[in-house]
């Protein structure tokens, strides 16, 4: 019974540091994730398809991917690179929504990795805009905009009804090889 318990804390140990180094040993630098998603809570139809969908990438991908730079300790800004959306009323009052990309001058923002999770800093303030959350795999960084941090876009919704989007945004990003 001695050697069973012994065995087991063995073990246990091991398996703590084979842990730990696989964390250690991982570094963002240099890699780039490219925006795979971009959900939003209602279904809209940017690309006049007939298709309605809650993924502005399948409708309109105006987004920009994540690019590391370790040495430098910054990221690009993924909310530089964006969709710009507004609805007009036709001459007989029925909602069209115009749509383009928008590229918006900004800066970079300082990373900081800790475990899975992504800090996003901003530099100016020292404070943590948002976060990431790293897959298992290292192969995917899933980002929840708080809906603070977006422009003001307008869509018409798949039930006609249409106005301003207030909610946060789930984007999904992945590593390219």
């Amino acid at each position: 019974m001695k050697k069973l318990k012994l065995i087991t804390a063995l073990c246990v140990v091991l398996l703590n540091c084979s842990s730990d180094e696989d964390t250690n040993d991982f570094s963002l630098d240099g890699l780039n994730y490219q925006v795979k998603s971009y959900l939003i809570n209602h279904r809209v139809d940017l690309n006049d398809d007939g298709i309605f969908s809650n993924d502005l990438v399948i409708e309109k991908n105006c987004f920009g991917s994540l690019l590391f730079d370790v040495e430098e300790k910054r990221v690009s800004n993924p909310l530089n690179k964006s969709i710009m959306a507004h609805v007009v009323l036709d001459d007989e009052g029925n909602p069209q929504q115009n749509v383009s990309c928008g590229i918006g001058e900004g800066f970079r923002l300082g990373f900081e990795l800790d475990g899975d999770t992504v800090k996003f800093i901003n530099v100016f303030f020292d404070e943590v805009n948002f976060t990431g959350t790293l897959s298992e795999n290292k192969k995917i960084i899933t980002i929840t905009y708080p809906k603070e941090l977006l422009f003001r876009e307008s869509f018409v919704y798949e039930d006609g009804s249409y106005g301003e989007y207030d909610r946060q945004v789930t984007a999904i990003y992945e590593l390219i090889e």
